[in-house]
């Protein structure tokens, strides 16, 4: 069966065109889907962003504070961004 046409009739044969019936329906399911995969992104996205403003060195790394600097070095001098 062929997927209805917005001006065709219902299939549940409530004689009402499809957009006024089940089309909203169908529309409206896609929107909810679309909007919490973007949500759950923009989420991602704050968290990935505050995580990496931290300042914490990475676990097992061998890292010295210096306050002269403000900000970590390694172990053998060298700067970390």
């Amino acid at each position: 069966m062929s997927k209805p046409g917005r001006n065709d009739l219902c299939h549940c044969g409530s004689g009402k065109k499809f957009k006024k019936c089940h089309g909203e329906k169908a529309a409206a399911a896609g929107g909810n889907l679309m909007l919490v995969l973007v949500g759950a992104a923009i989420i991602a996205a704050i968290v990935v962003g505050i995580t990496s403003f931290t300042g914490e060195p990475a676990a097992g790394a061998q890292q010295v504070w210096s306050t002269e600097h403000g900000h970590y070095h390694s172990a053998t001098g060298g700067e970390i961004p």
